[in-house]
């Protein structure tokens, strides 16, 4: 199971991006855990994730959050795929990263 932390503010518009995206993941069969924080919660559980996304709102944070995060990855989420709530995009966008990545 991968587990992904989105990031941002408020998360209103975050919670319904996230349920996109897990029904997008049961549609594919990917086995996902999917979680919302914000950036003060984002620190208290980053080290237990696979890969970060950041809402387009909160994307100047990248920097602060690869320093703390080590190897994981942290990236943006696109802002037309977020605008729109576009789960499957976000989906296989950060599913994409983690092929890519170095298996310990």
């Amino acid at each position: 199971m991968k587990k992904i932390l989105l990031v941002c503010n408020a998360g209103i518009s975050t919670s319904i991006l996230v349920s996109k995206m897990k029904r997008a993941a049961a549609d594919e069969g990917i086995d996902v855990s999917i979680e919302v924080r914000s950036m003060a919660g984002a620190k208290e559980v980053i080290g237990d994730m696979d890969i970060v996304l950041l809402a387009p709102q909160i994307g100047y944070e990248q920097k602060k959050l690869k320093a703390i995060s080590g190897k994981i990855p942290v990236e943006k989420i696109d802002i037309t795929d977020f605008g729109l709530k576009n789960g499957e995009n976000v989906l296989k966008a950060a599913m994409d990263v983690l092929k890519n990545q170095p298996q310990p």
